[in-house]
């Protein structure tokens, strides 16, 4: 799985960051195409192993790992699809987390 730099912040956590970031924010992440296909992905699965480390289940045409890492202040993605740039299942996973968050 490549990994991909999606974000640098000063926040001490990825739990943290995705508490406090809005959809809004993902245009400077995401290439529109991209963000605008997240939003069809489902997301089976989505568990913080700590809050430094998130892993899911997306599901496109088949099912891929999505993990999000917080490595010295950058969220790191890595999918399994083959898609090398900043993935529909990487945004889709943090477009859930944001949902989640906000209730």
């Amino acid at each position: 799985m490549p990994k991909t730099q999606i974000a640098t912040t000063r926040h001490p956590n990825l739990k943290e960051y995705l508490t406090q970031l809005r959809e809004f924010r993902l245009d400077d992440m995401f290439e529109t195409r991209v963000l605008g296909r997240a939003y069809e992905v489902e997301v089976n699965e989505s568990t913080f192993i700590d809050d430094f480390h998130l892993e899911a289940t997306a599901v496109g045409s088949t099912h891929y790992k999505v993990e999000l890492r917080w490595v010295e202040n950058k969220i790191l993605a890595n999918c399994t699809c083959p898609y090398d740039k900043n993935c529909k299942h990487v945004a889709a996973v943090i477009l859930k987390d944001i949902r989640r968050s906000s209730y």
